[in-house]
């Protein structure tokens, strides 16, 4: 009972005095009902201030954001291109039409609220507002931009502007409301402390010390509290409200002004949040009154002009803010005068206006601006120096070779079309030229030294020209030249010669010296062709018969060229029919133990039985299929069906097979090799890949990694065409061949030339001291067999033995053990 009591006089103001009243009987009894009055007043002024104020201006500003956003997505609508979102706004505006409508006629319902007439204001607009907004989102969906964007900025506009300003009015009319009803709580504090104070006086010794702690709990927490409410109202959000977690009356008003700071403070967040957005624009925003004075700059605008808030105080005029940019960016005396008279020129069409300004020191800024409803306009500015620098760039990326500087094959084209469509009666020469021998600098040297021989190629070829006209770099060693202003074929004869004979010159490449030559191919118009995609075809087909007559030669276009490059592709085009159609057979050519005269293995050679032309030589069709690529799946099939043949011969005769440098070159080589193998069960020591030096020419470090990864699975690997490269003896140092094989135009040489002989004898001695096995090729004669076998060759081969001759065929081959001569038989 005594704690209840006692918690009933700590956490009540009422109770309090209960206890002085006991204390001073009767003669306090007014002052306990004049306390009890001023402590009423003070809760009722408390709760109008909580219900006038922080409930009416949180209503308001709820309602003031609904409309804020309505009208964002209103105003939005116009610049929208997208359907999907237009429908998307027209649902958020649909649902913010009834968030609207219900918080208006919450209001407009309550009965104190009817008597608003700024409300009453509001009201009457919404409907308008609506319909208009409807109407702009309906013009925008269906791409009436123009209309709708008339419809926001007029009849929209208005109901806006209208319900902007009640709502305003509304706003200020509820802060007024709250000062009147802070002022009502002052005074009611005010009263209270003088009735505390009289009722002192009378009353100090009967109830001093009650008094005095009374006032400690009741008014010293009052007048605190007063002066918080005075600070905030003051605008001193950051003041802490104190006696929030009191339990009594003075808690409720504490906790109501502090629910009144939280609302006031997330306003000011809203405001520091509109602040930061527009500070943190990508462009530099500024506005202007209808006076041409500044309104307002984000920080982005002083970044792009590199100016301070000093220069750009607000109401400086147009004429001011241009010369502050000039003086801060340093720009020449009076262009500051032409800025402005150039600005001020500028007329707003359909109220709006886009340019790019360029500035003495180099930059670009796109400026776009806008007129306000009111008078003035807002400009943004965007710095696009960089993007314009980029866009120069990537237009020069697009036509020109960015190593060697010359145009690109897209404008070397275009060049030669505009030129064909103004020449009536000059002839042009057009130019196919590719460099001789530049792979071979670029795998021996490196790419950087290669990249640099193509810049020195690219002077030359600039110099060669000269005014005459073009050069460019179509790829890689591929160059073009258009030739105009000369009497053809003579000016094209001329310059061939010139280009020949610079490029034949030698080159300094960073103390290295390398020799290339160039092979030519050479169309003339009107005479070879009217249109640039023919005369290129043309040139192409020209430069293809210069190579293949030996490289290093220039050749004008033939109609004959034309039929042989229809051949080739015809070609290409069976080639690719016949791996689909299997119509190749594999031949065996033996290859012949000196010492025990037996076969001893066979070297695969590949047929074409062409269903029309019938047998195709190899030498016709391996080319093509090289440039092609269709070596790579040719050579699978070939490996799977010799391995596959091997399998029907006794297990100590190994079969050769030839591997292109394009078969190297594929990183599925080793798996390839690997897979015939398994498949076939072939043991891997019976397989022989023989590689010419031009292959290891060719990205040698990878070639070399590829030889040791199938040597380490058994394979046989040997050197074919020995002596007819560039490197052998360094190759055959890096590298342990386990056969070497003697080319043929060394053997036809034996008896005849002694050159020959002593070139064998060379080969068959290194062999020896390498431990490597020697073979030579196309033994013809027992002559050359006898001088081979005296300078003990280890294996030959060739038609004095047997050409290559089927599978079934071989089986004949392998029962005969005594000579040669009785095989040839």
């Amino acid at each position: 009972m005594l704690s209840r009591l006692w918690r009933s006089i700590r956490y009540g103001i009422a109770a309090k005095f209960y206890l002085l009243t006991a204390i001073a009987l009767a003669a306090l009894m007014v002052l306990a009902a004049a306390s009890t009055h001023f402590a009423s007043q003070t809760r009722t002024a408390a709760e109008r201030l909580y219900g006038e104020g922080v409930v009416g201006i949180q209503t308001v500003t709820e309602l003031e954001v609904l409309f804020e956003q309505h009208r964002a997505l209103i105003t939005a609508a116009p610049a929208l291109l997208d359907r999907s979102r237009i429908r998307a706004s027209r649902l958020a505006v649909a649902a913010l039409n009834a968030r609207i409508e219900e918080s208006v006629r919450t209001q407009l319902s309550r009965s104190d609220a009817t008597r608003e007439i700024l409300l009453q204001q509001i009201a009457a607009h919404v409907p308008t507002l609506s319909q208009a907004g409807d109407r702009v989102l309906m013009l925008a969906h269906n791409f009436a931009q123009e209309q709708a964007l008339a419809v926001s900025e007029g009849e929209y506009a208005q109901a806006a502007n209208v319900i902007q300003g009640a709502m305003e009015g509304r706003y200020q009319e509820q802060i007024r409301q709250v000062d009147r009803e802070v002022h009502r709580l002052s005074e009611a504090s005010s009263g209270l402390m003088l009735w505390v104070v009289a009722s002192a006086l009378v009353a100090f010794v009967l109830i001093g010390p009650v008094t005095l702690w009374a006032k400690h709990r009741i008014l010293s927490r009052l007048g605190k509290i007063t002066a918080v409410m005075h600070r905030l109202c003051n605008n001193e959000l950051g003041v802490d409200v104190p006696y929030t977690k009191a339990l009594d009356e003075m808690g409720d008003i504490a906790r109501t002004i502090d629910v009144f700071k939280r609302n006031a403070i997330a306003l000011g967040l809203t405001h520091l949040q509109l602040d930061a957005a527009l500070n943190n624009m990508v462009q530099g925003l500024c506005m202007l009154d209808a006076q041409h004075r500044l309104v307002l700059c984000n920080d982005r605008f002083l970044e792009i002009f590199r100016l301070s808030r000093q220069d750009v105080t607000p109401g400086v005029g147009l004429s001011g803010l241009i010369q502050s940019i000039a003086s801060a960016n340093g720009f020449p005396e009076g262009s500051a005068v032409q800025f402005h008279k150039a600005y001020i020129g500028r007329a707003f069409v359909d109220g709006s206006d886009s340019y790019q300004q360029e500035y003495p020191d180099g930059r670009v800024i796109a400026v776009s601006r806008r007129e306000l409803p009111g008078g003035g306009w807002v400009d943004t500015h965007e710095d696009i120096t960089e993007r314009r620098r980029a866009e120069k760039q990537i237009a020069y990326l697009a036509e020109y070779d960015t190593l060697t500087d010359l145009p690109n094959r897209n404008l070397f084209q275009r060049k030669l079309t505009e030129a064909l469509e103004v020449t009536a009666t000059d002839q042009l020469a057009i130019f196919g030229l590719d460099l001789d021998g530049f792979k071979t600098v670029n795998d021996m040297f490196g790419h950087s030294i290669g990249d640099e021989l193509l810049r020195q190629v690219a002077r030359r070829l600039q110099h060669c020209v000269g005014e005459q006209g073009m050069v460019a770099r179509l790829g890689g060693d591929e160059f073009a030249i258009l030739q105009g202003g000369q009497p053809q074929p003579h000016g094209a004869a001329a310059l061939a010669l010139a280009v020949t004979e610079a490029l034949n010159a030698p080159y300094d490449l960073a103390g290295n010296q390398a020799v290339l030559g160039a092979s030519i191919g050479i169309a003339i118009f009107p005479g070879d062709a009217s249109l640039s995609e023919d005369l290129l075809k043309c040139a192409d087909m020209a430069l293809y018969s210069a190579k293949a007559d030996g490289r290093g030669i220039c050749r004008f276009f033939e109609p004959e060229m034309n039929a042989r490059a229809k051949a080739r592709r015809q070609l290409e085009v069976d080639l690719r029919a016949a791996i689909a159609g299997k119509q190749f057979e594999m031949f065996y050519q033996p290859v012949v133990s000196v010492g025990s005269n037996e076969v001893i293995a066979f070297e695969a050679l590949i047929r074409w039985r062409h269903p029309d032309r019938g047998m195709v030589s190899p030498a016709e069709f391996i080319p093509v299929a090289e440039e092609t690529g269709l070596i790579i799946p040719l050579g699978e099939w070939i490996l799977r069906q010799v391995c596959t043949d091997a399998l029907g011969w006794p297990r100590n005769i190994r079969v050769a097979v030839n591997l292109s440098p394009v078969q190297f070159r594929s990183p599925n080589l080793v798996q390839t090799v690997f897979t015939a193998l398994a498949v076939s069960h072939l043991e891997p020591g019976r397989l022989e890949l023989e590689i010419t030096e031009t292959t290891l020419l060719q990205d040698s470090e990878v070639i070399l990694e590829r030889l040791h990864q199938l040597k380490s699975y058994g394979v046989q690997i040997s050197m074919d065409d020995f002596g007819t490269g560039y490197s052998s003896l360094s190759y055959l140092r890096s590298f342990p061949f386990d056969k070497i094989k003697i080319d043929q135009s060394f053997v036809r040489g034996l008896g005849k030339l002694q050159d020959s002989l002593a070139i064998i004898r060379a080969v068959i001695s290194l062999g020896r001291n390498l431990g490597m096995t020697t073979n030579a090729e196309g033994v013809e004669t027992a002559d050359q067999l006898r001088i081979l076998k005296e300078e003990l060759c280890d294996e030959v081969q060739g038609f004095l033995f047997s050409p290559a001759v089927p599978l079934t065929e071989t089986h004949r081959l392998l029962g005969v053990h005594q000579s040669p001569v009785g095989i040839v038989a």
